[in-house]
């Protein structure tokens, strides 16, 4: 899923495929009508884009365990940021959103999770960088920080964090 080297694009466009998958259909006509999306589950509260390595080269974001508003709002400052090559992986960011934003490289073994079937489907397979942007928890920081309370991890994975070795939660346990 990392793969620096990689700079060509082997998604659906690329193709010239439909899945016969609504979503992923839907989301193909998004990119070509908006150069790229936003998708998700609102219930479990995350998002990620789509279509910013086919139109633009640029890693892909996602985010967890924020209402669709903040979430959404979050990963639209994200790709907008790109342009000024920000945010920085691992800095803390608090001009994204109202909330201190750490940029992390999604580890590749979270390539097969449901955060992101959508983008696994449209990139056929082979997924680009993503990014994910952890949020602050107040005066707990962020997760994996020292002094961070585990009990929190509920509420949003680091996605930097080998699957295996995350520990267990809502996350790591989706299907």
């Amino acid at each position: 899923m990392t793969d620096l080297v990689r700079t060509s694009c082997a998604c659906l466009i690329h193709r010239e495929k439909r899945t016969g998958d609504p979503e992923v259909d839907d989301v193909v006509r998004q990119v070509l009508s908006r150069c790229w999306t936003i998708v998700g589950n609102e219930p479990q509260a995350w998002f990620c884009t789509v279509g910013q390595w086919h139109n633009f080269t640029s890693p892909e974001f996602v985010i967890c365990g924020l209402p669709r508003r903040e979430g959404r709002d979050a990963l639209r400052g994200a790709v907008i940021a790109m342009e000024y090559d920000l945010p920085k992986l691992g800095e803390v960011d608090t001009e994204l959103t109202s909330l201190r934003i750490k940029t992390v490289r999604v580890h590749e073994s979270w390539s097969g999770s449901p955060l992101l079937r959508t983008a696994r489907a449209f990139y056929c397979g082979r997924l680009p960088e993503y990014r994910q942007l952890i949020w602050a928890e107040a005066a707990e920081g962020f997760p994996g920080d020292e002094g961070f309370d585990e009990e929190l991890v509920e509420r949003q994975p680091n996605l930097a964090i080998p699957r295996p070795d995350h520990p267990e939660c809502a996350w790591t346990a989706l299907p």
